[in-house]
């Protein structure tokens, strides 16, 4: 049965978020609730599950049973993030930012205060295309963009691992976050003084959007969201460092509403999606010491063991999509209108293998950084800090191990994905 939801949120600029969209609910027994199986790290059993049909469907809410359609083959999702939104796509990003649950009214009035535009992610045709051109004209979206961000990137590397790495060290939140937080805050142009602030807000935002929040929570965190986006416009109008992206973008002609716009997604998607990758990473080889000691040995490995990480444990597992005509898969009818679950974790292993965690050069791009016209324009830089980081740290902590007593878990949250905290020894 289709059910209309229809959200009291603001049409931003007349472009950003729907007034109606549809969900679907389900009867009979849908799958495992995804929210609680995000908490274990290893979820290759679950992914495998989904891969058995080219559509599933997770559990939204135990009370109503809401359910989400989700895809998970990779001919499926490459199809459905590749979409671009133009006339003819089976496929629109307009509700991508949108929370996977209905919040409560309180917090929708809230969140009726943004005034953001759907500069990046959200975007649909035309105004995401002059959007996109925009921001690629002053973001270093390239690997010869990045290059001369290189001794930037090493020299925060260095200065974390010189100040804050002893012989036992958590290394989510004295290192990972640390890094790609920075490197996004000197490129935006916002003081790094303000960086606790605003990895709250954006860590906020994620939980917002990708978890499951109870409704004064969801009061909470919507608040803090309005806050957030009054920093990104003052930011904005305030004379931003003219090497900024911020001060450059205002350069090119894009209005300050847009590059606050612009500041307010960057902010977020520039520091937890890497974050994500240089956990899972590190996770990934130590908890096999073998892996680091590959390394170790062979440190032109450095990329492919990136690129593997990427492909085998994607930061973000899966994201969001709406049909925009009526869409069958395999004879299950997806009613124009209706948000689907793009599985890029499950995606990525759907080959001979995929369930192995392998140093090898794999025969196809995974599908972590998206694709077509909303292909992750930072992608270059993630993989940059994360090469980074991985060849400091073989240099520097050969005997790298995970603590005795350590026990990963992530959050529950269906979207972003990694351990919250890593526990290691130098000994």
């Amino acid at each position: 049965m289709v059910v209309p939801w229809v959200p009291v949120l603001p049409r931003i600029r007349g472009t950003c978020y729907p007034t109606q969209f549809v969900l679907t609910e389900r009867t009979g027994s849908p799958m495992s609730d995804m929210y609680r199986q995000s908490a274990h790290v290893d979820l290759t059993e679950a992914w495998q599950q989904l891969r058995r049909k080219r559509v599933s469907h997770a559990l939204l809410d135990e009370q109503s049973g809401q359910t989400i359609p989700v895809l998970s083959h990779y001919s499926d999702v490459r199809a459905a993030l590749q979409g671009s939104g133009q006339e003819g796509d089976d496929f629109v990003n307009r509700s991508t930012l949108l929370p996977l649950y209905l919040p409560c009214p309180e917090a929708l009035t809230v969140l009726s205060e943004l005034g953001a535009e759907p500069v990046t992610a959200a975007g649909d045709p035309p105004f995401h295309p002059q959007m996109r051109a925009a921001l690629e004209s002053v973001f270093p979206w390239k690997r010869s963009h990045v290059a001369s961000y290189a001794r930037v990137i090493e020299g925060i590397v260095t200065e974390l691992l010189d100040s804050r790495i002893g012989e036992t060290v958590e290394l989510v939140d004295q290192f990972a976050a640390e890094l790609p937080l920075r490197v996004i805050l000197h490129l935006i142009g916002a003081p790094a003084g303000d960086g606790a602030q605003i990895r709250k807000w954006s860590d906020g935002q994620i939980h917002f959007i990708w978890g499951r929040p109870e409704p004064a929570e969801q009061v909470r965190l919507a608040h803090n969201l309005v806050a957030f986006w009054l920093y990104c416009l003052e930011l904005a109008e305030n004379n931003p460092p003219p090497h900024s992206i911020t001060a450059r973008l205002l350069a090119a002609g894009v209005t300050t509403n847009q590059a606050a716009s612009f500041a307010f997604n960057l902010l977020v998607a520039g520091h937890e999606t890497t974050r994500n990758l240089i956990v899972n990473m590190l996770f990934l080889l130590l908890v096999k010491p073998q892996r680091w000691q590959r390394l170790l040995d062979q440190p032109a490995l450095v990329p492919i063991a990136v690129a593997e990480t990427n492909r085998y444990m994607p930061p973000i597992i899966a994201w969001l999509r709406e049909t925009a005509r009526d869409v069958t898969i395999d004879d299950e009818l997806l009613p124009a209108g209706t948000r689907i679950l793009a599985h890029i974790a499950a995606a990525n292993r759907d080959m001979p293998g995929g369930d192995d965690f392998d140093l090898i050069t794999r025969p196809r791009r995974p599908l972590s950084f998206g694709g077509g016209p909303h292909y992750c324009i930072g992608a270059a830089l993630a993989v940059q800090e994360a090469e980074t980081a991985l060849r400091v740290m073989l240099t520097r902590f050969r005997n790298l191990a995970l603590t005795q007593n350590y026990t990963p878990r992530c959050e529950e949250n269906i979207g972003f994905h990694a351990p919250s905290e890593l526990w290691v020894t130098n000994g």
